[in-house]
């Protein structure tokens, strides 16, 4: 933002947290009796224009899912194992869930109950997201699931000149062909 001066530059900050002009404008110091005017005006600049820009790629840059990243989640939630996420006693181990692959784990439901002497008890249940899903999702995404492509040599039919066929070999070639052909 070396072309901007510090009021543009701070209302390029402000702007790209709301995409509100007239309260970026605001926020960056300028009049909130103009502020709308100012705002609208600050936007139609080139420099501010490009600054904007400039932060909203590498913003959107950082925050997308990149293929990779997508193909290692659906690996871990197709490899999730109620296992993975117990103690030795059978009981829930919450932390383990959190190291191992949390993606994995699709909802924890925590129930108190109290019995009839005032003992408090808490009955942890948790659902893994679906193997199977992630496992048809991961094989679409890497082409899995495609049929197999055969490379063959041109196949084009033989062209059989007819008219030189009397009428009784006609009929034999007729004959031949509703017998190999539906």
């Amino acid at each position: 933002m070396e072309n901007l001066n510090p009021k543009q530059a701070a209302f390029v900050r402000e702007y790209i947290v709301d995409f509100n002009a007239t309260a970026a404008a605001g926020r960056a110091g300028y009049s909130p009796r103009t502020a709308k005017s100012q705002g609208q005006r600050l936007l139609t600049n080139v420099d501010i224009q490009t600054a904007i820009k400039r932060h909203t790629d590498a913003a959107t840059t950082a925050s997308i899912m990149e293929y990779a990243e997508a193909c290692e989640i659906l690996t871990s939630v197709a490899r999730g194992n109620v296992g993975d996420y117990l103690d030795t006693d059978g009981s829930i181990d919450l932390d383990r869930i959190k190291q191992h692959c949390p993606q994995s784990v699709q909802g924890i439901d925590v129930t108190t109950q109290v019995d009839r002497d005032g003992n408090v008890s808490h009955i942890t249940k948790f659902r893994l997201a679906d193997r199977v899903r992630a496992l048809e999702r991961l094989a679409k995404l890497r082409g899995w699931d495609q049929p197999a492509r055969i490379q063959t040599e041109d196949v084009t039919p033989p062209q059989y000149d007819l008219s030189r066929l009397n009428n009784d070999e006609l009929a034999a070639f007729e004959a031949l062909l509703s017998r190999v052909t539906p």
